[in-house]
């Protein structure tokens, strides 16, 4: 499927209205680098928690306006512990839930950017616009290489004025957050395996073409946030 893979999965109105939001809140926005060293996790305040909901909802709405696709993400109540750790020497701070690793605030000295983790945009797939990703592509990717736009399902047929957007679902730009899926993954299809951020705006991509990095990856399945590599030593820390 060429564009947004979440319309593979969700109705045609449904995914109109997430993208009308997403153009709405469309900034261009400088290059993260998110180191992936977690330092010690201390535990979060009810308080903070309520915040931390509020402002999650706010920079996803109208996608986590409901409760239970928030709780999702970042569940209510002190049945469900919130713990928080800096990532390496940087103001970056990972949330985690239960000892898993569900979001990112990614400091921009001005303000923070959220970011899903890979399992807190496997646990709300519909926040962010995903691309579909050839399957070969997909394991260099989760060897820790960015994503070239030759990647993008559809990106042999990308011609014509304009083919960013068609490519990439919608125009974008620098540092826009976006999920990768693998395509023809059955009916794991809708599942992301890394969340990034767009390397460079539609305008830029039409110029460069095909060359270059299309998507920095900030989080992908099996690295240090990644449940089975980081689970044990949080739940520890975080139930203290």
């Amino acid at each position: 499927m060429i564009g947004d893979a979440r319309g593979s999965w969700l109705p045609a109105d449904a995914l109109a209205l997430l993208q009308a939001a997403d153009a709405q809140r469309r900034r261009p926005a400088d290059a993260l680098s998110i180191p992936l060293d977690v330092g010690k996790l201390t535990l979060v305040k009810e308080s903070e928690k309520r915040k931390l909901r509020a402002d999650l909802r706010a920079a996803f709405s109208p996608a986590l306006d409901a409760d239970d696709a928030l709780d999702a993400l970042v569940p209510c109540g002190k049945a469900f512990p919130l713990a928080r750790a800096r990532l390496g020497a940087t103001r970056h701070e990972v949330f985690c839930v239960a000892g898993e690793a569900v979001l990112i605030a990614a400091d921009r000295k001005t303000h923070k950017t959220l970011v899903p983790t890979v399992l807190g945009a496997q646990r709300c797939p519909h926040v962010l616009r995903q691309l579909a990703i050839h399957a070969p592509v997909r394991t260099n990717v989760l060897r820790g290489a960015d994503l070239f736009a030759g990647g993008v399902v559809g990106a042999q047929a990308a011609e014509g004025n304009g083919w960013p957007a068609r490519l990439f679902g919608g125009p974008f730009e620098r540092g826009e957050l976006v999920a990768l899926v693998s395509h023809g993954d059955g009916a794991n299809g809708w599942a992301p395996y890394a969340v990034g951020h767009f390397a460079r705006s539609s305008g830029d991509t039409e110029e460069a073409g095909l060359r270059g990095v299309a998507v920095a990856v900030l989080s992908r399945v099996g690295d240090a946030l990644w449940p089975e590599r980081f689970g044990d030593d949080a739940s520890a820390d975080a139930a203290m």
